[in-house]
């Protein structure tokens, strides 16, 4: 009898963050996949609501915090996500599991091949972050213990890695879109993503102007001109569309050098809803656009202020570039097509059963 094959994606599946697993739990359902998602940010109720509860009280009172790394103990993060990874996969018995960033500090090497002895799935890792010279390193090893390992940038590894370049970005229009208005944009510009030095330094040019950012750790480790310009730590959902529509510009900018290559997915994000994307200088952006469409672009926190200060006041040269720049991304590569690219790469064990 024929059954269809069955995956299991552990990756972060709250409704408050990245959106990047439930694309990809999509994209695969798109193909005729089980989808089983694990949701590796879990944590106990204990760890949660009890020993996180007792460590503020330590600190408020000026005592030593207790350290829970390292410890046997079945309510620290680690152990209790291995657990529920494990039970899950005695429980579904996938044909393949997708590990999303799998370095070592997340389950380990020997965690995951045991998965193997529980049934014969194949193990499939994603590295979904940066060009990072540590993290490079970490997927070079962590190559040799999966039977597929992808990256999403072609910096620092080569064929004899055992490493193959798939891209993140990917239209996902159930999540991206443009919303029916009518409405002028604002004259704001906006950002949104996590705090960097690299995204520091290009906001800091511009945090005289009606610049607005949402991200996490921007008021721990932002400059005082940046954190001025802070709205909130994180936005996501209808609220995000919402911002993206009605902004005059919205910036893209890479948390490490363009020049490493690896792109986010915000590059599709921006324009699929619509909105007027300025974003890092990189060759890869061909690979989207192709050479039809000229997307706006800066080089450096000089570069980036004169863009803005330009494109604020050039109402239908903007509109006319987000249009095209919107028509353009409705034609790309959605997370059914990424997650083709898994399964044409994967062998999976007796192919006359699916």
């Amino acid at each position: 009898m024929n059954r269809h094959p069955k995956i299991i994606l552990p990756f972060y599946f709250g409704h408050t963050g990245l959106p990047l697993g439930h694309s990809c739990a999509d994209g695969f359902r798109q193909l005729g996949w089980d989808v089983h998602c694990v949701n590796n940010h879990e944590a106990s109720f204990f760890y949660r609501y009890v020993f996180k509860g007792l460590n503020k009280l330590l600190k408020a009172i000026g005592l030593p915090q207790i350290s829970a790394a390292g410890k046997s103990w079945s309510w620290v993060p680690l152990n209790y996500r291995r657990a529920q990874l494990e039970k899950a996969v005695e429980a579904v018995r996938p044909d393949v599991i997708l590990i999303f960033n799998p370095f070592p500090s997340v389950y380990g090497t020997e965690f995951l091949l045991g998965l193997k002895k529980i049934c014969p799935t194949k193990l499939v890792g994603w590295n979904v972050d940066g060009p990072y010279d540590d993290l490079i390193a970490h997927s070079k090893a962590d190559a040799r213990v999966f039977d597929k390992y992808f990256c999403i940038h072609r910096y620092g590894y080569s064929g004899a890695d055992k490493i193959q370049y798939l891209p993140a970005y990917a239209l996902d229009s159930k999540r991206y879109f443009k919303l029916s208005t009518n409405t002028s944009p604002k004259r704001r510009i906006v950002f949104v993503g996590a705090y960097s030095p690299r995204r520091e330094e290009f906001l800091s040019a511009i945090a005289d102007l009606p610049l607005e950012i949402y991200g996490t750790s921007w008021r721990k480790r932002g400059s005082n001109a940046t954190k001025r310009c802070v709205r909130a730590n994180r936005i996501w959902g209808n609220a995000l569309l919402k911002l993206m529509n009605e902004s005059s510009i919205v910036l893209n900018i890479s948390s490490w050098d363009p020049k490493r290559t690896g792109l986010s997915l915000r590059v599709v994000d921006i324009p699929a809803t619509g909105a007027f994307m300025l974003t890092d200088e990189t060759p890869e952006l061909i690979d989207i656009f192709g050479n039809q469409i000229s997307v706006p672009t800066f080089k450096d926190p000089a570069d980036l202020r004169r863009q803005v200060m330009h494109f604020l006041d050039a109402d239908e040269e903007r509109h006319a570039l987000a249009n095209q720049m919107y028509e353009r991304i409705l034609r790309s590569d959605t997370y059914a097509d990424r997650m083709r690219t898994i399964v044409n790469e994967i062998t999976i064990e007796s192919p006359s059963d699916l």
